[in-house]
C-alpha cells in the first residue's frame, strides 16, 4: 500500500468510527426520549458533531489536540514518580 493511501484508509476508517459512535449514542439516547420535541433537538445535535468530526478530522485539528493531551498526560505521569 503507498502511504498515500495508508493516510486516506486512516482518514476513512477514523472518521467512520467517530460517526458510528455518535450515531450509536444519540439512537441509545433517544430511545428514552418520549417526545419527538426533545429528540429532534438530539438529533440535531448529533448532526452538528458530525459537521465538527469531519471538519477537525480533515483540517488536522484533532490529532493536535491529541498531541497536546498526551503530552500534558506524560508530563503529569512523570511528575508523580518516586525519585
Amino acid at each position: 500500500m503507498t502511504p498515500s493511501a495508508a493516510v486516506w484508509q486512516q482518514l476513512f476508517v477514523d472518521l467512520a468510527v467517530n460517526v458510528t459512535v455518535a450515531v450509536a449514542a444519540t439512537a441509545f439516547l433517544s430511545r428514552w426520549l418520549s417526545r419527538p420535541a426533545w429528540r429532534r433537538p438530539l438529533w440535531q445535535a448529533c448532526t452538528l458533531a458530525m459537521v465538527g468530526i469531519v471538519f477537525f478530522e480533515l483540517v488536522g485539528f484533532k490529532h493536535e489536540l491529541t498531541l497536546s493531551h498526551a503530552a500534558i498526560l506524560k508530563a503529569d505521569s512523570l511528575s508523580k514518580l518516586p525519585i
